[in-house]
């Protein structure tokens, strides 16, 4: 019973918090941030959870594990189907380089200060330079999301600095996507395969391989004359089987879900027809995975408040010189602030869908600590870029 009253209550809060987060009303003070990007039900999460009242249990949790399949699947197929490379190549000249190189500056930026930190907890060899790869690739994500609605509500003329932080945005977690996945195939140690060597590339051939295929059933039925909530039951099975189907074998939904989505985008001409669909789940599963984020989150001794403030910093310094060494790259004579890269500081689902991911197959390497690292410096994040983007917005304004 306290299993059906927890995901009861889970999903009541993302049903209701979907009409206040992300609708643009205005709240007092500081309020105004948390509610503009959601991160208050990371907060309800935890004090929901077992480090402080214990009504969303461990129990709660393990079953809603379908459902966190689910979700995770669903960020990375609605990330995926946008992900047209014939649409995206008809940017202006230098945004899709720029967007990959930003995000690959800032990640290697943050390894290379995590890989030179870790020590300092007494983590080193294997375990720091994997602990190094993932905190990287949860870095390099930015918020679309979050940075949209700032932009709305900031209400500042559309120029070239605003186009190109929701391109960068829209575009700039697919390295740190990549990497995380590749990541997690990598981890496995016994083969799918017995007898047949190279255990990283049989798996990693595997999460293409079920990608691809889901991508295709989902073009299959695409193609069938369907109504809106026969191809939203259909859509809702296959992303709940492909999730259900990577977390089985400890493979990365959001990592399987984005191959799928670049198979539809790409080589589906009805690929639109899933926008919609796509977007009628992203915000209320956005928040539920936040909820179980927070949930999931055994926050730990305080001594972890330095190392999150040392990846906040990190993210910050490679966001911004990473958009510096753009502009004077391949965005050199585009018409923008070269200091846009402090408006990418919002991290958003993303990068908590990468925790998620991690926290639901309890790797040894990983402890609460590094994990509550990472958290944290998600709030620092939600909590400095919406005024770092206002502060970007506000400045070319000026000029």
């Amino acid at each position: 019973m306290q299993i059906i009253l927890g995901i009861v209550l889970i999903v009541f809060l993302a049903l209701a918090g979907e009409r206040i987060s992300f609708s643009g009303r205005k709240f007092p003070g500081s309020l105004n941030i948390f509610f503009l990007t959601g991160t208050e039900y990371l907060l309800i999460g935890l004090v929901l959870g077992p480090a402080v009242i214990d009504m969303v249990t461990s129990e709660v949790v393990r079953g809603m594990y379908p459902f966190i399949g689910l979700g995770l699947g669903w960020l990375g197929l609605l990330y995926g189907i946008h992900f047209n490379f014939r649409k995206l190549l008809k940017f202006p000249r230098g945004y899709l380089s720029s967007s990959i190189s930003q995000s690959m500056f800032t990640f290697t930026f943050i390894f290379i200060i995590s890989f030179f930190t870790l020590p300092f907890l007494e983590i080193t060899g294997r375990d720091s330079i994997l602990i190094s790869i993932i905190l990287g690739s949860i870095g390099s994500c930015s918020s679309q999301t979050s940075i949209a609605l700032i932009i709305t509500e900031s209400r500042f003329r559309k120029s070239g600095s605003i186009y190109l932080m929701r391109f960068i945005a829209s575009i700039g977690d697919f390295p740190g996507l990549i990497i995380f996945g590749v990541l997690i195939c990598a981890l496995k140690v016994r083969p799918p395969i017995p007898g047949i060597p190279y255990v990283f590339l049989q798996w990693l051939s595997a999460s293409i391989g079920l990608g691809i295929t889901f991508g295709w059933i989902m073009i299959f039925l695409l193609k069938l004359r369907l109504n809106h909530v026969e191809r939203l039951l259909f859509t809702i099975g296959i992303v709940l089987f492909s999730g259900g189907v990577s977390t089985y074998f400890q493979l990365s939904p959001l990592f399987v879900n984005l191959i799928a989505g670049i198979t539809i985008a790409n080589f589906c001409r009805d690929h639109h027809l899933l926008d919609d669909i796509m977007a009628l789940g992203e915000k209320p599963i956005y928040l539920i995975l936040l909820v179980l984020a927070g949930a999931l989150w055994v926050p730990g001794s305080m001594i972890v408040f330095l190392p999150a403030v040392i990846f906040f910093i990190s993210r910050v310094i490679g966001k911004y010189f990473g958009n510096l060494v753009n502009a004077m790259t391949f965005l050199k004579g585009a018409e923008y602030t070269p200091h846009s890269g402090l408006g990418l500081i919002s991290q958003g689902g993303m990068a908590l869908a990468m925790i998620i991911n991690l926290q639901i197959y309890n790797y040894s390497f990983l402890s609460s600590d590094i994990l509550s690292t990472a958290i944290i410096a998600i709030i620092l994040s939600e909590i400095a870029g919406p005024e770092l983007t206002k502060a970007v917005l506000k400045e070319e304004a000026e000029e």
